[in-house]
């Protein structure tokens, strides 16, 4: 698990400005992935969402970096991460 996590650092690390500049994506993160409400073991680069926030061609947000797999997580009103 410590070699997904390093990996998945070094991809986000090479290509953090291209999804935020290309995509509106603000809060970016390595984590492990959601499959309906709970984790699903895997890890990977996790974009986060707010309400109004990047929302111009998520669409287009890969579904994976160089064999990373990339979630995008839409969030509330209510809630932000840290």
């Amino acid at each position: 698990m410590a070699s997904q996590t390093a990996r998945a650092r070094e991809v986000l690390s090479r290509h953090a400005d291209e999804l935020r500049v290309r995509f509106g994506l603000k809060q970016l993160s390595v984590g492990y992935l959601r499959s309906g409400d709970s984790l699903s073991g895997q890890v990977g680069i996790v974009c986060f969402v707010g309400p109004g926030e990047g929302v111009q061609g998520l669409d287009g947000v890969p579904k994976e970096i160089e064999g990373v797999p990339v979630q995008v997580i839409r969030l509330g009103e209510k809630f932000s991460p840290r």
